[in-house]
């Protein structure tokens, strides 16, 4: 079964999306959250950003990767939270560059996740 854009956004149009749920799509929605984070809304970028990283796939990273350089700090906060679900070569250096991040609640963010996967090891 083909995942189209306009499938995508509605799962994620809730004000608390099912996140869950979204993920098991799988790696085929990763084109069209790579598409939702590029776009002018922030809100569903950041959605978009979140879900990648519930997105179990090498594919992620680059999608997470653009979504942690968005000019909005609510996208780069969502990367930086949503890390914790990732288990994929490449998300550390993703964090890493998150904590060096202009905005605060990035660093924050950034900074917690990285403690948190400490502790799961």
């Amino acid at each position: 079964m083909t995942i189209t854009l306009k499938q995508v956004k509605n799962l994620l149009s809730p004000d608390e999306p099912d996140y869950d749920k979204a993920a098991k799509i799988g790696q085929e929605a990763l084109p069209h959250l790579k598409k939702i984070i590029k776009g002018k809304n922030a809100m569903m970028a950041s959605k978009a950003a979140y879900l990648a990283c519930m997105i179990q796939s090498k594919k992620t990273i680059d999608v997470i990767s653009i979504a942690a350089k968005s000019l909005d700090p609510i996208v780069r906060v969502s990367v930086a939270g949503g890390s914790i679900n990732l288990h994929v070569k490449g998300v550390e250096k993703i964090l890493q560059s998150l904590l060096k991040d202009k905005d605060e609640s990035v660093r924050n963010k950034a900074k917690k996740t990285m403690k948190d996967k400490e502790k799961n090891i």
